[in-house]
């Protein structure tokens, strides 16, 4: 790994200790032999911290040229196989990792929801936007539900229930990935939370089959709720199902509903859709190691509560025939006794 990677899974890191963490959080170098290809910038990462007074965590990070994939996995008791790539948003310019990233990724933790949150490339804040930065942030997302699927044992997810989640610019590469001829990068279901529409794409819906659920306001000022309703006409027409939930309050970027009004409740109505669709249905245990084919492997631990079961079954049920053999006796010996 060189000193870019390490430097850039160093202030992943930060931004993930800054915060209460996951049950677990593995941090992951997205292209670690020689960087990723084609898109760099110039200048290091820069971190804007913009927490306020609240002291709730909000920052940003800039001019992204090393991506990195936090993989936030929940309690084992919880884990229910289905799996979730977060896309923060930031306008191409930043990613938002907290507030739409972290936070996001703690929150779907408690449904039982593994989370992996990408930080994609991005151009410096004072860089002018070109295709060069969207193509970078499309291929690091690929990447990443690719990484996601072929580690499906050994992260305890079912790779037909990975699905993708876009907050603002990072709904753009929502989109995309739905979209995609390439099947492996196709998510299995898509959340758009106050989405960009792709710039300018000729986009093919007809062999999506992944449903939508799509969150807006009607008051976003920087997305207008039209992308949405567009978007949904698009998807209606290719026979794709959707749900739109336009809520009238709420402006740009609030995230898990932090402006309050109804888009507080957006969170709870999309956990309510992914239990209609199937998709918090328990079907995948964790696998701590890859074995050969066709060999169930059991924790040792299983073993051990097998055994200790069996053999404190077996101890009280020779106990119980002994004693009852010993009454047995006695009680033969009584009748028999001569008055």
């Amino acid at each position: 790994m060189n000193l870019g990677s390490v430097l850039a899974v160093a202030v992943a890191a930060a931004c993930i200790s800054g915060a209460q963490a996951s049950a677990a959080v593995e941090i992951i170098d997205l292209w670690p032999a020689g960087g990723p290809p084609g898109f760099r910038n110039d200048e290091p990462e820069s971190l804007d911290d913009q927490t306020g007074d609240d002291q709730r965590r909000d920052r940003f990070i800039g001019g992204v040229s090393i991506p990195t994939l936090a993989i936030h996995s929940p309690a084992e008791r919880r884990a229910t196989g289905a799996a979730v790539l977060v896309l923060p948003g930031g306008g191409f310019r930043h990613v938002v990792v907290d507030k739409e990233g972290h936070d996001v990724a703690r929150w779907l933790n408690t449904i039982g929801v593994t989370a992996a949150v990408l930080k994609y490339r991005t151009y410096g804040p004072k860089k002018k936007l070109s295709s060069a930065v969207l193509e970078a942030g499309l291929a690091d997302a690929r990447r990443a539900m690719r990484h996601l699927r072929s580690r499906a044992g050994e992260l305890g997810i079912d790779p037909e229930r990975v699905g993708v989640m876009g907050f603002s610019a990072g709904g753009d590469f929502a989109i995309r990935l739905a979209a995609a001829a390439e099947v492996d990068y196709r998510p299995s279901f898509v959340t758009l939370v106050y989405p960009g529409v792709p710039f300018g794409a000729q986009l093919d819906f007809r062999g999506t089959t992944a449903p939508f659920f799509i969150v807006h306001a009607s008051d976003d000022p920087k997305a207008p709720l039209l992308l949405s309703t567009r978007l949904a006409q698009e998807l209606a027409s290719a026979g794709v199902p959707f749900e739109l939930h336009a809520f009238q309050q709420g402006d740009h970027g609030f995230a898990l509903g932090l402006n309050g009004g109804g888009v507080r409740w957006w969170p709870t109505l999309f956990e309510e859709w992914l239990r209609d669709q199937g998709l918090l249905d328990r079907r995948v245990a964790r696998v701590v190691e890859s074995k050969p084919a066709g060999r169930v492997q059991w924790p040792v631990r299983t073993f051990w509560f097998a055994g200790a079961g069996a053999a404190f079954t077996a101890g009280v049920g020779a106990t119980l025939v002994l004693w009852l053999l010993i009454n047995g006796v006695f009680a033969v010996a009584r009748r028999r006794k001569p008055r």
